[in-house]
């Protein structure tokens, strides 16, 4: 594993965790984790990856997609989905610094505006922050479209885009549902 790739995922898992603190305090009350490999599931979809693992008795599954410069190896783009309904996903996406904060990001998908415009909630050494929240409609768009657009705009005011691709989000999110729900029933 590269330095780069190391330091991004600290980040990004310090990320996690300071999204998730009043969740993790609440259902780690009087359970035990697991630390047992077989437990963990890791499974790509095209441009996504699956991470689910047991914490606290509960799978827990992370949807996500990185994305790197190609000429410093440093992040770019990361967006996690961590929590799943069949009517709503939740996660964040976290982007490099020197973006203007009061702007915010603005979301397109397949080049039309989705939704306003989305705030930064804090940037940290790894990057900007934005929660994400997509609904039941979005969810059916985002399985048959092919691009998901943030664009947001530099602090010395050039516009920039992040593009996520969506080949192997619909098969990503249906196997993310299942593990969740099969945890709920077994």
């Amino acid at each position: 594993m590269k330095l780069n790739d190391l330091f991004f995922l600290v980040c990004t898992a310090l990320i996690v965790f300071v999204l998730c603190i009043p969740m993790t305090v609440s259902a780690s009350e009087g359970s035990n984790g697991s630390n047992d490999p077989a437990d963990t599931i890791q499974e790509s979809f095209y441009n996504w990856s699956l991470t689910c693992s047991i914490q606290h008795n509960r799978r827990k599954c992370v949807i996500s997609q990185k994305q790197y410069d190609e000429q410093t190896g440093q992040g770019r783009l990361s967006i996690e989905l961590v929590r799943f309904t069949p009517n709503r996903v939740y996660g964040y996406l976290l982007l490099p610094l020197d973006l203007s904060i009061s702007s915010g990001v603005v979301m397109h998908l397949d080049n039309v505006l989705f939704g306003s415009t989305r705030p930064f909630r804090t940037c940290t050494l790894a990057g900007c922050i934005v929660p994400i929240e997509f609904h039941s409609k979005l969810i059916f768009r985002l399985r048959t479209g092919n691009k998901l657009e943030f664009r947001a705009v530099v602090s010395n005011g050039d516009d920039i885009s992040f593009t996520v691709l969506l080949v192997g989000f619909s098969e990503a999110l249906d196997r993310a549902l299942m593990l969740v729900a099969w945890d709920v029933i077994g």
